[in-house]
């Protein structure tokens, strides 16, 4: 049965959602963003170089100032509304909440460096193939069948920076094997969606891992050794973000000793399998946030935690019931006085 747009949205918010106490991603919600939201109040488009409105024809009503991002929620799309838009000027940004059935061929008119969120479809690939000047692109609604051309046409794309690739629901699979990118300037990337047991074994990783900054990872299978492996994969990181990813029923998760030495953020979520935390001899060198939410099964403190000395911010929520007594009988609180930002 075809999934409709709702649904796919809620998957998609739902994730937003599992990041909420973790530093924002790029995937912003626009009320967080400078500009204005639009329903109705031309008057208020007509002042700011951002448009965020559900109705197309307001952008018709703001006349010719300069637009810079142009965002449209809960709106059809309609090929006419499109057409219309790209009479309009031009835009860096153009966002597509979760558009069903849209006419993306359409938006080739524009000169958006950036696409956010477009739901994918059998020939979006096709029409993608000659958007060749997008640095940030955001698709969701991902199912098993659009792999292969998708992300054949996606590794094509020479100047993508930024990758958000977010499957249609939590079960569904994503073949990322077949992403292998030719652009040397992408270092973003964050998928939502299971994935093959060999995920690390694929040439986003095995080739383009070093040059990739920042990571997120939702229900992707990693195996046993996640951390030993992702460090000779991804050694570059300065972010690191793991949610409900698999590790073949590991319950220890250890940092190899001088890894991710550039890392300043680590997120991990949702990892009940996981009772012991090990931080390896300088290991996380330059770590600012650490950042530990649902790990339902680890009763113990980290192990070497109080070793990173450059934390500034530390968050150890959602754990086991015994951890908080474990951290006050190390007496943690005064080791960890270096970190201005601690919740427990």
């Amino acid at each position: 049965m075809k999934r409709d747009v709702a649904s796919c949205n809620s998957w998609f918010q739902t994730e937003q959602h599992s990041e909420a106490h973790t530093p924002r991603t790029p995937h912003t919600p626009p009320a967080m963003r400078c500009g204005f939201r639009v329903n109705g109040q031309a008057n208020l488009a007509r002042s700011c170089s951002e448009l965020v409105c559900e109705d197309p024809s307001e952008v018709k009503r703001r006349g010719e100032a300069p637009l810079e991002r142009l965002a449209l929620h809960r709106c059809q799309m309609a090929e006419a509304a499109l057409l219309a838009l790209s009479k309009i000027g031009s835009y860096a940004a153009i966002e597509a909440a979760m558009v069903a059935k849209s006419k993306i061929s359409n938006l080739m008119e524009l000169s958006a460096t950036t696409l956010e969120t477009v739901e994918a479809s059998k020939d979006l690939g096709e029409h993608l193939e000659k958007m060749i000047q997008l640095r940030n692109l955001w698709i969701g609604n991902i199912k098993a069948g659009h792999c292969a051309q998708l992300l054949a046409s996606l590794s094509k794309m020479p100047l993508l920076y930024s990758l958000l690739l977010c499957a249609s629901d939590e079960e569904e699979k994503l073949n990322i094997e077949k992403l292998v990118p030719t652009s040397t300037m992408l270092q973003k990337l964050i998928i939502r969606g299971c994935t093959s047991e060999s995920t690390l074994e694929c040439p986003v990783f095995q080739d383009h891992g070093r040059r990739l900054k920042y990571l997120a990872l939702s229900r992707c299978h990693l195996g046993h050794d996640a951390f030993e492996r992702l460090e000779k994969c991804v050694p570059n990181l300065t972010y690191l973000s793991l949610n409900k990813v698999h590790t073949n029923g590991a319950h220890t998760l250890v940092l190899p000793a001088k890894s991710f030495p550039l890392l300043k953020t680590l997120v991990l979520r949702n990892m009940s399998n996981v009772n012991l935390l090990k931080i390896g001899a300088d290991a996380l060198k330059c770590i600012e946030g650490l950042y530990i939410v649902s790990l339902s099964n680890l009763k113990s403190v980290p192990e070497g935690i109080e070793s990173l000395s450059s934390l500034k911010k530390l968050t150890l929520l959602g754990l086991h019931n015994d951890f908080k007594a474990e951290w006050n009988k190390k007496r943690m609180h005064e080791k960890m006085k270096h970190v201005t930002e601690l919740r427990v």
